[in-house]
């Protein structure tokens, strides 16, 4: 195997352990949040599946530069190269503010059970069904570009999937987050 494929190979398994965790974490977001809490044994499985993201991100990351470096005058121009670049950032920055900002004042919220379901805790879940959908529609928009065999993409086109995948994904986490809003006040 040359130093090529084996980067590759590093590549497309940092983006299925990053898509897999991902997709794992924010549907089991969504049912851990049903119930108001979030216990310890919940929590743990999310800082386990964040683990794993931030893991595939890594490997992402590595294994794309030694890709860059092998060949640099392929990537230096490429739209498509810039596209994931930019995604890659997106993913950096959305995870930041994810983990450092929104999930422990969630976690926080949720340990005061009688705060779960008031205005602030709602405030915070938003937030979380919009970065959410962010961190999908940026590890989903990685996928493709990397597996898209058409011609090459340009750099707005590749941004133009990831801007449609991002807001499919903003408006359903909103939907879900009014409607738990919407059913814990009709229950009480």
């Amino acid at each position: 195997m040359t130093i090529l494929e084996i980067a590759t190979v590093f590549h497309i398994l940092g983006t299925a352990i990053g898509v897999g965790g991902t997709i794992a974490s924010d549907v089991l977001f969504i049912r851990f949040l049903r119930s108001g809490t979030l216990s310890h044994s919940e929590n743990a499985v999310m800082r386990t599946l964040s683990h794993l993201v931030v893991g595939g991100l890594i490997m992402l990351i590595l294994s794309g530069i030694a890709t860059f470096l092998l060949n640099v005058e392929k990537y230096l121009y490429s739209g498509e190269f810039w596209a994931k670049m930019t995604v890659v950032v997106i993913l950096l920055i959305n995870g930041v503010f994810l983990h450092h900002l929104v999930f422990p004042k969630l976690k926080h919220i949720f340990s005061r059970r009688e705060s779960a379901h008031g205005p602030t805790a709602h405030f915070w879940r938003k937030c979380a069904f919009t970065l959410g959908p962010i961190s999908m529609a940026s590890w989903m928009t990685a996928l493709f570009i990397g597996a898209y065999k058409g011609s090459s993409l340009s750099y707005s086109q590749g941004m133009g999937v990831w801007l449609v995948l991002m807001a499919v994904g903003i408006i359903i986490g909103q939907l879900q987050a009014q409607r738990y809003y919407r059913i814990y006040h009709s229950e009480n």
